[in-house]
């Protein structure tokens, strides 16, 4: 499932079956993510590899 506004400034995505989901945007946006208070996130850099969670 994925949610893009119509500017594409950013985007959520997550699978119907996960218990995660995956934000991009700007370096303001993804800072406020991972600062928001009562959200457990993490940085995932380009690179990096995401193993699934089950």
């Amino acid at each position: 499932m994925n949610w893009i506004p119509d500017d594409g400034a950013w985007f959520v995505r997550n699978d119907i079956y996960a218990r995660s989901v995956f934000v991009g945007g700007s370096f303001a946006a993804v800072a406020a993510v991972l600062s928001a208070p009562g959200l457990e996130a993490y940085l995932v850099r380009p690179r990096q590899t995401v193993v699934p969670e089950d």
